[in-house]
């Protein structure tokens, strides 16, 4: 029958058809954790302030105020229960985030011509189109002031969010102050005695942007910005908590709502079942309205009173009572109509029986002699009541306690100004004491939590007295005083008395009686209470709790005979009710004992089969929140489930006792026992070492850092498993973020630090696998980034292969990432790349190498980023690698410089691999010291841009700084080695095959020995622009000239002996500036040739030596097929050798097949010796045809054969 009742109200909460406040409300959680973000940004904007000296105290006094201990009280009443003003405030707040909205203003505006409930019911819709979440509350302060006096009072606040993306949103809240208060007591930075009395009434506005993190933690990411309002008018207003009649109130009016909006079951009968709504809201507002007239002072607990409420409380549940039945009346007959919400209908059924409860509480709380006198009177003063009647009565009627958190009754606060307050509380001791006195009981405890959370906890009291007791000065203890319950002079006990853990959420629908912190352990827990003369009432001991389950969350409850059993129903428990009943267990007749067998106990059978089961992790080195936080994992490597009752783990440290922890029955199983591969995890002390993994078990006793042994027994004795370490643990990592010590077969290995499992009670990474499979048994392994915050060295090992590497990852200075050998990393895009601030260290071996490649099924060139080493990296070192498919770049312009397979801005190593097909380099080196050796360097691709422009496909780029490349192989590339702007080179014994070009030089030298260019489209060095301070050329490739080479004034070329120049086109010269020193010798003369295979006369230009050539000399060269050039046809200059202003030594020369002129003399006093001058051939058949040409100076030519001069 009440089903239909709890219909009613689930059709308001459930339907998107009805416009709900809830849509608009910042949830409690998230509130709190935003004002939580805003502490340490406060205390930075105070030192800012102390730092640079600011005038104006008022602001710093009052952030020294915000920085106190203010307690934020979230009440978050909705827009539909405040005013106008509060309305207005929120809306002008609102705008802060909606700076582009000019609506703003015009809701504004609109309000002011409505009704108050019309301007709710506006400012919801708007705030839901706009969608802006809203939150509000109060923060108490209260904060010691001069005179030794205390200030006291709330600031309300509003807070508007806008959600801008998953985690981040626009924020604005504004903090009220409408009245004027006096500044903290001056001490320390803040002397502002004499420059301030008292702080002005003000609105603080702060704004920015939150992203909220995996924890549910806010971080500030923009601002946030504090403005201060001092010279506006502050709206007065306060947000209070909703009492208990509101709340049933706003429950009849949703449903009242559903009715009209949702039932679509006919007018007539909409208005029959809002009729009966209202009817039965009117029956209970004429009992609180009655209970009012308790007012002006009257006793509380008058008889008179109780008896006439009692009738009237009578009548109000049979209204009750009755009100399903009328509703289900004015319900449509059709049974299938509603089917569809009966599940929520009976998860909402037991919430209404406790409604009723609550109200049924009104009048047994009501019993003479339940309060003492006076204790709760309304003073009048002026004709106004101080507080609201309504709130007062409802207050005693509901008996409820204002929440507080869990402290002394009196806070002592210190100041250099000498301050009051009371002394210390001095807390209970359970020493000397006798048996309890039992006047009040443990009744009911959840340690284990709920289905919500372990960490809803609850403690329930029961008064055996038969009379009401002041609870003032009582306490509640744990063991270790983690749990510190001390009781109010404003509590009291009548029968039950119910404390919930943190806040009172923990029971849905039951008000707590108190709060309090500190959690339960699971084991190893003793509890206490004490009544007001430190007297023991109660007590609860032992190792293990005598009841409850932890896995199914059932209770521990109180048997009459004060023993304790477990929650036998369903649900929460019983909070606030009386304890379910004992289970009992089936009593054996004479006749049954005579037909029934006995079992048999269990025999010790030594030769039963031994259950494996390994020991297959130790955090012998704690967490990072504590060294103290050791755990350790067993694991089951059967098929089946093993019992480990009776079983026994010893641990013998180096030095110390042996320490045994023995599994008996623990609380969340009736038998400790291991799942077919499963785990089961022992923290030591407690079940807060880690945070979010439950332990299995708790032992005691430390392992220190010096290593022991463990030997893990059965419960015949017999060993199942071992491991020794006399000499010290074999791994584990003690520095940094602590990594745990895992068992791979029969070796010991370290946490690979990039697989983990669970945080600590500090929320610290956990660097090990408890309750998981171990880090180094994994493979495939998933990479974003690396603890390098942690820890200063990272290895990536070859049995956790493949390394999937799915973004950027950084090695920071001075931080080392170590590749073992035989390990493959596959890298999921372009995004994917590593940079190296720090040291790489990736030396495989000859048999093991290490591979750099796509995670592409298909690879191509580009389908990865790049090892980038920046220019502070340090000590890398690659050998025997692959590297593969690299130099991708997702940057915008195509084609980017930095495209790569290996792009290095510091000193490298690269020995013994292969770099193999990357897109536009190699490797690129980039004004660096590095060596290459024995490395293959393979079908690296240009990268394409648009329809025919191509850019790169360099094996190796060189740009400044220096290079030694040996014994490499460069084969099908675009552009085997490329030389930029580079002066100290040294390419030895290396083979270029199958390139587009061997190698190309710009502004650089190089030494190039013993090398090899086969099948290349141009078989030789190929040289542009202009040669560096000092270049050697020697004779193992041929040089090829590609337009003007320059020797600049200072610089010097020497060619070594047999050497071979080529010149690409007519237009390809040298122009010398410097000094040029051709060294040839008899039968190993350089040659100077043009590139075509089928030359004629012209075919290349000169050399021309400029009037600031000095020194130069040529001995036994040859020169064939010059004197091309551009301009006019025809050029007067063109010749083989043009010497201007300058004298040259030629020796030893021939000079043949040249065009107009072999050797051109023009003010020079060049020596020519031994210069044999060939088959000078006139340009055009008409122009020149001369051999030597000299025009002024005083040559001297010693030449046997050429044509005379003209």
């Amino acid at each position: 029958m009440k089903n239909f009742f709890i219909f009613s109200i689930l059709i308001c909460s459930f339907l998107p058809l009805l416009v709900s406040a809830d849509e608009i409300e910042l949830k409690e959680r998230d509130e709190k954790a935003i004002l939580s973000s805003l502490n340490q940004k406060i205390s930075d904007k105070i030192t800012e302030m102390v730092v640079l000296n600011s005038p104006d105290v008022k602001k710093e006094a009052i952030f020294v105020i915000l920085q106190q201990e203010i307690k934020f009280e979230v009440l978050n009443s909705t827009i539909k229960e405040i005013g106008k003003m509060g309305i207005n405030a929120v809306l002008k707040l609102t705008e802060l985030i909606l700076i582009k909205e000019v609506s703003v203003v015009t809701a504004i505006k609109e309000i002011e011509k409505l009704t108050v409930d019309q301007a709710r019911e506006y400012a919801t819709d708007w705030l839901l189109q706009k969608e802006v979440k809203v939150g509000n509350g109060n923060l108490d302060y209260y904060y010691q002031v001069q005179e030794k006096k205390w200030e006291k009072g709330k600031f309300p606040y509003i807070i508007t969010y806008k959600q801008s993306s998953m985690d981040e949103g626009d924020i604005a809240i504004s903090i009220y102050s409408s009245e004027t208060v006096r500044p903290p007591l001056p001490s320390g930075a803040f002397q502002w005695e004499g420059g301030i009395d008292e702080i002005p009434p003000f609105i603080l506005q702060i704004t920015g942007r939150v992203r909220e993190t995996n924890l549910g933690a806010y971080q500030w990411i923009k601002g946030p910005e504090f403005i201060f309002i001092f010279n506006e008018p502050v709206p007065e207003f306060e947000f209070k908590e909703p009492t208990f009649v509101d709340e049933i109130k706003s429950s009849f009016n949703r449903t009242i709502k559903a009715a009209e909006k949702v039932l679509g079951i006919g007018k007539e009968k909409v208005y029959k079942t809002i009729s009966v709504v209202k009817n039965a809201w009117e029956s209970l507002a004429s009992f609180i309205s009655e209970m009012k007239s308790l007012g002006g002072g009257a006793n509380v607990s008058s008889p008179l009173v109780y008896e006439e409420k009692t009738k009237d409380h009578s009548e109000l549940n049979e209204s009750l009572l009755d009100l399903a039945k009328k509703i289900k009346e004015a319900m449509p007959k059709k049974e299938g109509d509603f089917s569809f919400f009966q599940d929520q209908i009976d998860d909402l059924s037991e919430q209404l029986d406790i409604v009723s409860q609550r109200i049924s509480a009104i009048q047994s709380k009501n019993e003479p002699g339940s309060y003492e006198p006076g204790s709760f009177s309304i003073k009048e003063e002026g004709g106004e009541a101080e507080k609201d009647k309504e709130e007062v009565v409802v207050e005693i009627a509901k008996q409820k306690i204002e929440k507080k958190d869990e402290q002394p009754l009196v806070k002592t606060k210190k100041s250099s100004g000498g301050g009051g307050g009371a002394p210390p509380i001095v807390y209970c001791s359970v020493e000397n004491q006798e048996n309890p006195l039992m006047a009040v009981i443990f009744n009911e405890i959840a340690w284990m939590g709920t289905n919500n959370s372990a960490n809803d906890e609850w403690i329930e009291l029961k008064n055996l007295s038969g009379g009401q007791i002041n609870l003032s000065g009582w306490q509640i203890l744990d063991k270790e005083n983690q749990i510190k319950i001390v009781f109010s002079n404003e509590e009291s006990i009548n029968d039950l008395f119910l404390l919930e853990r943190t806040d009172d959420n923990t029971i849905p629908g039951i008000a707590a009686d108190k709060i309090y912190s500190g959690a339960l352990n699971d084991s190893s827990e003793q509890l206490y209470l004490f009544d007001n003369n430190c007297r023991i009432q109660d007590k609860i001991e032992g190792e293990y709790w005598p009841a409850g389950d932890k896995e199914n969350k059932k209770s521990m409850e109180r048997s009459p005979d004060f023993a304790w059993h477990t929650f036998s129903g369903e649900g929460y428990s019983t909070p606030g009710l009386e304890n379910s009943i004992s289970p009992v267990l089936p009593v054996v007749s004479e006749s049954d004992e005579e037909t029934t067998p006995i079992p048999e106990e269990p025999e010790n059978n030594p030769e039963e089969e031994v259950k494996k089961i390994m020991i297959n992790e130790i955090a012998w080195m704690g967490t990072k929140a504590s060294a103290n936080d050791e755990w350790i994992e067993l694991y089951n490597p059967n098929e089946e489930s093993v019992d480990i009752l009776g079983w026994q783990l010893l641990f013998r440290p180096t030095e110390g006792e042996e320490r045994i922890t023995v599994f008996e029955s623990v609380l969340n199983q009736q038998t400790p026992s291991i799942d077919p591969l499963g785990y089961f995890l022992l923290e030591r002390t407690d079940d807060n070492v880690i945070f979010d993994e439950p332990a299995d078990y708790i032992f005691k006793g430390a392992l220190n850092d010096s290593g022991g042994s463990f030997e893990l027994k059965d419960n015949y004795g017999r060993i199942v498993d071992s491991a020794y370490f006399p000499e010290g643990w074999p791994a584990g990592e003690k520095e940094g973020g602590k990594a745990s010590m895992e068992r791979i077969g029969e070796e010991w290995k370290t946490n690979n630090l990039v697989v983990k499992n669970g945080r600590d009670h500090d929320s610290n990474d956990i660097f090990g696998t408890p309750k998981a499979k171990n880090s180094r048994a994994r493979s495939g392994i998933n990479v974003y980034s690396l603890p390098f915050d942690d820890f200063d060295n990272i290895t990536f090992y070859s049995e956790s292969s493949p390394y999937i590497i799915n973004s950027s990852i950084t090695i920071p200075e001075l931080k080392t990432l170590e590749i073992e050998p035989g390990t493959t990393l596959k890298f999921k895009d372009t995004h994917a790349k590593i940079l190296v601030e720090g040291t790489l260290k990736a030396e495989g071996t000859e048999e093991k190498q290490i591979l750099f490649t796509s995670l592409r099924e298909n690879p191509f060139a580009g389908s990865w980023g790049r090892i980038h080493f920046k220019p502070n990296s340090t000590g890398s070192n690659l050998s025997y690698i692959i590297l593969e498919y690299g130099g991708g770049d997702p940057a915008g312009t195509p084609c980017s410089d930095n495209m790569a397979g290996i792009l290095s801005e510091a000193p490298i190593s690269i020995a013994n691999s292969i770099i193999r097909n990357n897109e536009k380099n190699g490797i690129y080196l980039k004004n660096t010291s590095s060596i290459i050796e024995n490395v293959k360097i393979i079908g690296n691709q240009p990268c394409i841009a648009g329809e025919n422009a191509k850019y790169g496909g360099h094996g190796i780029r060189a740009e400044k700084g220096s290079l030694e490349v040996k014994n490499c192989l460069f084969e099908g590339n675009t552009i085997g080695l490329k030389l930029d702007e580079i002066e100290n080179v040294l390419a030895k014994e290396n083979i270029f095959n199958d390139n587009e070009k061997a190698i190309t030089m710009f502004r650089s030298s190089a030494n190039f020995v013993s090398n090899i260019a086969e099948n290349n489209g141009v078989e030789g060095i190929w040289i542009s622009d202009s040669l560096p301070e000092s270049s050697f050329w020697t004779n193992n490739l041929p040089f090829i000239i590609s337009g003007k080479l320059r020797i600049s004034e200072g610089s010097k070329l020497e060619i070594e002996k047999g050497a071979v120049l080529k010149f690409k086109d007519s237009y390809s010269k040298i122009s010398v500036g410097g000094t040029l020193k051709v060294s040839g010798e008899e039968g190993q003369e350089v040659l100077f040739s043009p590139l075509k295979e089928d030359p004629s006369p012209g075919s290349w230009d000169k050399i021309e030596f400029d009037p600031t050539s000095i020194d130069s000399e040529i001995n036994y060269a040859i020169f064939e097929y010059a004197g091309g050039g551009y301009g006019t046809p025809c050029n007067p200059t063109m010749s083989t050798l043009l010497i201007k202003e300058t004298s040259v030594l030629i020796s030893n020369v021939t000079v043949k097949n040249s065009q107009y002129r072999g050797i051109y003399l023009i003010d020079s006093n060049s020596v020519l010796n031994n210069v044999n001058i060939e088959n000078t051939v006139k340009c055009m058949d008409i122009y020149g045809g001369y051999d030597i040409t000299v025009e002024g100076g005083n040559p001297v030519i010693n030449s046997e054969e050429h044509q005379d001069l003209p």
